[in-house]
């Protein structure tokens, strides 16, 4: 109980944190923009912390749980569904051609244009609940239907060809290998290399992003290596407090173009890193407060179910390289299920 009271107070504390750097930046328009953004760490914490004094509101447990996985996968069903007959449309109706529409942009694009990476992100957290979830419907075909359900997520995250939801799926079937199908290690090590060596084989003959984090003579030209080491000197400059939000972006911008990194100047990214971002905001300090933070919430999904603590394994692979809890696909996400990680009674 005294965990999961942490969990929504650190949530609310990332709130009040930005609230009070206002006081101390030179933009404040930018910054109440930043707060309004991470609204949902303040509302939803202080909603979870009603569900667990009212004993008479409904229970967040196992069968809430049921309903909302039931949910979120018809919805993912759907929106894969309308992304591809969206790029066949395109394809084959139209004047499109399969290299786009079938990948990474084009294929996420009726979607409102939801960046491929976030959509990625959500479908991954469907493929678990496909995998570990225990379904209760009697139908004659549950496990076929489960299966190609299985199989439509898969091919969907690699023609969205996100890079890190593709590690991340790779590991979520290794764990649904070695947990559900109770092999013994030397079977789970023969099948982990030889999915690792299919993986290569079509990396090198396939269209697909991770060709572009190298140059023609094989070294490493990812921008986000650049967007990093920018970062890091904005944040080893103000290494114990940090920048305020409404300052961060300036700060950035002015190092990006002493480094000459043209792409992220234009178009203004931020640390695309989690851990750097709040080490940018907060100083050491934050980014000592927001670990904290973040180990309490895998420690309470560990009493919750093996999909949670995929989720939050997922997160915390994701921070890595996006600067998730940035912007609204984000930070909705992320408050929410860090809100019901601490409100689920088992």
């Amino acid at each position: 109980m005294l965990l999961k009271q942490k969990i929504l107070l650190l949530s609310i504390l990332y709130f009040v944190l930005h609230a009070i750097a206002l006081l101390f930046t030179n933009d404040t328009q930018d910054g109440l923009n930043s707060l309004e953004i991470i609204l949902s760490f303040f509302v939803l914490p202080l909603i979870g912390v009603t569900f667990k004094r009212n004993n008479k509101s409904q229970k967040i447990n196992h069968q809430f749980i049921d309903k909302l996985f039931y949910v979120f996968v018809s919805v993912g069903i759907v929106a894969m569904i309308v992304c591809l007959l969206h790029a066949f449309y395109a394809v084959y109706l139209g004047n499109g051609t399969g290299n786009y529409w079938f990948f990474y942009r084009g294929l996420a694009h009726p979607l409102w244009q939801i960046h491929p990476i976030y959509l990625a992100y959500y479908l991954n957290f469907l493929l678990s609940i496909l995998l570990f979830h225990d379904w209760k419907f009697k139908w004659k075909f549950k496990e076929s239907i489960k299966w190609c359900l299985v199989l439509l997520t898969v091919i969907f995250l690699v023609l969205l060809s996100a890079r890190t939801p593709l590690l991340v799926t790779l590991a979520i079937l290794l764990m649904f290998i070695y947990n559900k199908l109770r092999i013994n290690k030397l079977v789970l090590a023969l099948t982990t290399l030889a999915i690792v060596t299919i993986s290569l084989i079509a990396l090198v003959f396939t269209n697909n992003r991770f060709k572009e984090l190298f140059n023609e003579d094989g070294i490493l030209q990812e921008d986000r290596v650049q967007t990093w080491r920018g970062a890091y000197e904005v944040a080893a400059s103000h290494f114990w407090f940090g920048v305020p939000k409404g300052d961060l972006d300036e700060k950035l911008e002015i190092i990006y173009k002493k480094n000459n990194h043209f792409k992220g100047l234009e178009r203004s990214y931020n640390c695309h890193n989690q851990y750097l971002q709040v080490l940018c905001y907060f100083g050491i300090f934050g980014l000592l407060y927001f670990i904290l933070w973040i180990f309490y919430v895998f420690k309470a999904s560990i009493h919750t179910n093996k999909i949670f603590q995929l989720l939050v394994f997922s997160i915390l692979v994701y921070f890595c390289t996006e600067s998730i809890m940035s912007v609204n696909k984000g930070i909705i996400f992320i408050s929410y299920f860090f809100t019901l990680i601490a409100i689920y009674e088992k």
